[in-house]
């Protein structure tokens, strides 16, 4: 399943949150792939990926995000991408 993730970055530049996303690798893999990352500016990003495991990216949003998200004052709005 496709979806596209709006990432709000308030605390810190595009580029400082992308180190932490590029970080994330080997848990990201455990449920996504073919992740592409797009800058919109330097306090916004979108990502659109392939969810292999949904599961456990709602474990991930719950755990290991709010690990970072006071940090770096993110917040992410999800989009499920259906073609019709």
């Amino acid at each position: 399943m496709n979806k596209m993730i709006m990432v709000k970055i308030e605390k810190v530049t595009f580029e400082e949150w992308k180190k932490a996303y590029d970080g994330d690798y080997d848990l990201r893999k455990e449920f996504m792939d073919a992740d592409v990352v797009a800058k919109i500016d330097d306090h916004n990003a979108i990502i659109v990926a392939n969810i292999t495991n949904e599961e456990t990216m709602q474990k991930v949003m719950e755990e290991r995000i709010p690990e970072i998200a006071e940090e770096m004052g993110l917040e992410h709005t999800i989009y499920k991408i259906v073609r019709q």
